[in-house]
């Protein structure tokens, strides 16, 4: 999620210790099982180790003076066990809270594997293609592989998956090489075989316009977040203000971050492989603050934040479509306070992991005082052609992917 206050001050940096245990199926010790600890200072670059160690012949493992993020609503830390003969188990989002109590890992015996061959569209195959279920660069040797001259991988630490014979659940996994866009495809058990074609990628190009100055916005980052696919791109503008994108097949959602600005976000524009859609422009404008307070109505007070919790509201409106899975996020302050630069327009502003809802009309520079309040849900249900738009999308993708991997054999 982006932040969207006023401002965004630099996280914390906390330094914690980490300790826990790694067991195998049946609850018994797995001695020298290597942890490891890697930090993300972005999910666009490959992450640091921070620390390392193994388990004693109990099983238990402990590493010290761990630096992490603790102001941010997603841990900046992922924890790593792996040992011969055994599938490789991964801890994402490691917060401060994780070392106030131990975790326990458990390891499955007979690690499965993810294979197959990546080719172009002319069926040459692609070497040094980064494969991994990971949203983000994996840590190096972890659940992830890279194809050989023939364009073949095999991911051999995986844990074996069988889902149940009705279940329609599937995972992505995804495909990182320099001349192509980030690439997925499904698989919908472990062990599988996923042959995947990578194709030229859709360009997305424009200029970012800020509408107070009509001058262009050098050096700041445009994404572009897929609706159907669900896949995030970003570029940063040059000297005159231009982005380029690369891509895949899909729709997106088109915004700018700069401070002091919001962008009028462009709307599920469509990208087509070999092709480019130029001419997209976004307009950064003042945008209006949405000065809120969580407020209960059965007590008629302002709902404060406890101690040492860190709590966020989330927004969709026009900077925001709700077509997209990433809403806009505001920081609540310990008296239960929040301040949200939004677009003009409609805004559904809510509370993450509460009840506390409303829609709110802001006009550009206005500051808007509103409680946000738990009202029945009903009340603020809309209809929100958006959310329909990102529906649509979404099952037209559906029926796509499912036509082109059974041509791939998958």
């Amino acid at each position: 999620p982006a932040e969207s206050p006023e401002a965004s001050p630099a996280p914390e940096i906390r330094e914690i210790n980490i300790r826990g245990k790694c067991l195998d199926e049946d609850s018994k010790p797995i001695a020298n099982v290597a942890i490891r600890v890697y930090r993300y200072q972005s999910i666009a670059e490959p992450p640091v180790e921070a620390a390392r160690t193994e388990t004693d012949s109990e099983g238990q493992f402990k590493v010290a003076g761990v630096g992490t993020a603790i102001d941010r609503n997603l841990s900046d830390l992922v924890l790593t066990a792996s040992a011969t003969g055994y599938a490789t188990s991964v801890l994402f989002q490691i917060r401060p809270r994780d070392a106030e109590r131990p975790i326990e890992l458990v390891l499955a015996a007979n690690p499965k594997s993810l294979s197959g061959k990546v080719t172009d569209v002319n069926g040459n195959p692609i070497p040094k293609v980064l494969v991994s279920p990971f949203p983000f660069y994996p840590p190096p040797g972890i659940l992830s592989a890279y194809t050989d001259e023939q364009g073949r991988y095999e991911i051999k630490d995986e844990h074996e998956w069988v889902p149940h014979p009705e279940s329609t659940m599937k995972n992505i996994l995804r495909f990182r090489h320099p001349d192509f866009p980030l690439s997925q495809a499904y698989y919908k058990r472990i062990p599988q075989q996923i042959n995947v074609t990578l194709k030229p990628p859709a360009i997305i190009e424009g200029q970012v316009i800020d509408s107070i100055t009509n001058n262009p916005v050098p050096n700041v980052t445009v994404t572009a977040q897929g609706i159907a696919r669900h896949g995030s791109f970003t570029s940063k503008t040059d000297s005159s203000g231009r982005y380029r994108l690369s891509v895949i097949k899909d729709h997106y959602n088109i915004r700018a971050e700069m401070d002091e600005r919001v962008s009028v976000t462009i709307k599920a524009i469509q990208a087509i492989p070999g092709e480019t859609a130029a001419n997209a422009d976004i307009k950064m404008v003042k945008g209006g603050i949405i000065a809120g307070t969580l407020f209960d109505v059965k007590s008629n007070q302002a709902v404060p934040i406890p101690d040492g919790q860190t709590r966020y509201v989330g927004c969709y409106g026009p900077a925001f479509p709700s077509s997209g899975a990433t809403p806009g996020i505001a920081k609540v302050n310990s008296d239960g306070t929040f301040r949200l630069r939004v677009a003009p327009g409609l805004n559904y502003v809510y509370f993450m992991g509460g009840d506390m809802t409303g829609y709110f009309t802001v006009k550009d520079g206005e500051e808007l005082k509103v409680n946000l309040r738990n009202e029945p849900r009903s009340e603020f249900e809309r209809f929100d052609p958006d959310k329909h738009l990102g529906s649509e999308l979404r099952h037209k993708a559906q029926i796509e992917d499912a036509e082109e991997a059974a041509m791939n054999g998958n």
